[in-house]
């Protein structure tokens, strides 16, 4: 373990047909738990468990640019307990992209447990190779335990791509 306060663990990347899948395990702590043992004056490394994480999509070839997928992730219990998952589906077949995603965190490093919630629905239409016009709607949710602290916005506007033929890269929204 180095002393540059990073996480450091094992991830497996692959794919099984029209499925891909991104697992992790590393040691999920504070930047501090990272830092040799003999750097603090101890003999021994530290380690106080592990945080795990799994991303898995679907790619449909029958579908052109379809995406949808989910993650899950639990840390470490000792240093960042928490139990967080998501689901997307992406359909982007130019001109038209329509995105959907949700989240959800379940911190549990206080006395009571907070979940947080939120998700949003874009669609856009490109109306040149260069510009699209896009809608947005949005819902947060910071602690689902309180009532009327959530969050809604909806966004209009449009998207600037400075190189047409990649459009995730160079664009101004």
């Amino acid at each position: 373990m180095g002393s540059s306060y990073r996480d450091y663990g094992l991830s497996v990347i692959g794919n099984l047909g029209d499925f891909n899948y991104f697992l992790s395990i590393f040691n999920g702590g504070e930047g501090s738990v990272n830092i040799r043992s003999s750097q603090k004056g101890r003999s021994s490394l530290v380690n106080n468990g592990f945080a795990v994480s799994g991303l898995f999509e679907y790619k449909p070839k029958e579908i052109k640019d379809l995406n949808v997928g989910g993650y899950v992730g639990q840390g470490n219990k000792v240093y960042n307990d928490y139990l967080s998952y998501s689901g997307h589906i992406y359909w982007e077949p130019r001109p038209i992209r329509i995105k959907a995603e949700y989240v959800s965190i379940i911190d549990k490093n206080t006395s009571t447990d907070i979940t947080t919630n939120g998700y949003y629905l874009m669609g856009a239409y490109g109306i040149t190779k260069s510009i699209e016009l896009l809608a947005r709607f949005e819902y947060f949710d910071p602690f689902t335990d309180l009532d009327d602290n959530e969050e809604t916005l909806i966004t209009l506007g449009a998207s600037y791509f400075v190189y047409p033929g990649d459009w995730t890269t160079g664009k101004i929204t």
